[in-house]
């Protein structure tokens, strides 16, 4: 992690509508929902893995009143996503504003996937197997299979552990973005 004497140097890809708020209020938060409109069609695991997530990200650190979304931060540039109209802002985020996590771990939870060492994601397969399943997804697209379908869930507290996440693959998120925050504003196709 790029630590700075002001926080955490990490980026995020926003809409000009998101940086003009910011600049002219001082702070921007996402609505519920923004993000299930954004969504909508990106299928049931996108549905159930971010609800997972809010909650979950809610125990560890409880948004303020207003905060019902986190926006999505990353520890490298790259990451954070070229799209039309986009500007990459780089921060310098206290860190006890963050919720870290590894985008692998974050993917597989996508794809309700088991999250495990390779001993546990091992025996899950050898469960699921024994089930007539070929993956953890099918547990969740059926109505047969409750208690896979919840070690699955239970597996993903895994997202939030504390080992060190290295740079490609930190992510995280913050249910406000700040303006004190803001470093530096770039559109895309010019800078990178």
């Amino acid at each position: 992690m790029n630590m700075k004497c002001d926080g955490i140097e990490l980026w995020t890809s926003q809409r000009l509508v998101v940086c003009n708020i910011l600049f002219q209020e001082g702070v921007c938060r996402v609505k519920r929902s923004y993000v299930e409109e954004k969504y909508r069609g990106a299928g049931p695991g996108f549905s159930e893995a971010y609800h997972f997530f809010t909650q979950e990200a809610e125990k560890l650190l409880p948004p303020q009143p207003g905060e019902e979304s986190p926006y999505w931060l990353y520890g490298r540039p790259e990451l954070a996503g070229n799209y039309e109209g986009s500007f990459l802002l780089q921060l310098a985020v206290p860190q006890e504003q963050c919720i870290f996590f590894d985008s692998r771990k974050w993917n597989k939870i996508l794809n309700l996937s088991y999250l495990g060492d390779e001993k546990e994601t091992a025996a899950f397969t050898r469960k699921l197997e024994s089930a007539g399943l070929h993956y953890g997804a099918e547990a969740f697209l059926k109505p047969y299979y409750p208690q896979i379908k919840q070690e699955i869930k239970q597996s993903w507290r895994k997202l939030f552990s504390k080992e060190e996440i290295p740079p490609e693959y930190l992510q995280a998120a913050v249910w406000r973005l700040e303006r004190s925050w803001w470093k530096n504003i770039m559109e895309y196709e010019k800078e990178l």
